[in-house]
């Protein structure tokens, strides 16, 4: 998500996100429970529920968007029932350039080429790419506090356990000077 927020920087490979606008976050507390989703939104990056669920660690289990690809649009759901590859899947949707295509054998190798390109994306992500570039910038975290005072949200919760999470992750220190709203 961060990279879709932060478009200057990018996802590397084939890959863009055109628009991400369904999204699913899991994780454990008592506030705001153990499930939430948002649907048909017009960005899951301005979502405050998803924004707060974030603050609050907990982890994404669905993704839902619009990508390009090679020319293509394609509309796909990813989704993990647990932090183990295995369990995840790809749902690629009949919309856009599948939609379109002029034969079943066109829908599908559109479908399989986004299938490999993703999964040849995250295991960049998981063997190649540094801890810097793998997770995302503390300014991410400060932007998405941001985002939930501009509309009036007042986030009453401790961050700091979700900073020292992603100074181990990124292996640096956050400069607390740097934050506006954290």
């Amino acid at each position: 998500m961060y990279k879709y927020d932060y478009a200057d920087d990018g996802i590397p490979g084939a890959i863009s996100i055109d628009q991400l606008n369904s999204s699913e976050v899991q994780g454990d507390l008592e506030q705001y429970g153990h499930r939430g989703r948002v649907e048909d939104s017009t960005n899951i990056g301005e979502s405050l529920p998803i924004i707060a669920a974030l603050l609050q660690e907990m982890d994404f289990r669905m993704m839902e968007g619009w990508f390009s690809l090679n020319g293509y649009s394609l509309k796909a759901e990813i989704q993990t029932t647990s932090r183990q590859v295995e369990s995840s899947r790809i749902h690629i949707k009949v919309e856009g350039s599948i939609d379109d295509a002029e034969t079943y054998l066109k829908r599908a190798l559109l479908g399989l080429l986004f299938v490999r390109e993703f999964t040849d994306l995250y295991q960049e992500w998981r063997d190649e790419m540094d801890d810097v570039d793998k997770y995302p910038p503390f300014k991410f975290f400060d932007d998405l506090a941001g985002t939930a005072a501009r509309n009036n949200v007042d986030l009453n919760f401790d961050v700091d356990d979700l900073i020292e999470e992603y100074e181990e992750k990124r292996n640096e220190r956050a400069d607390p000077t740097e934050f506006d709203y954290l």
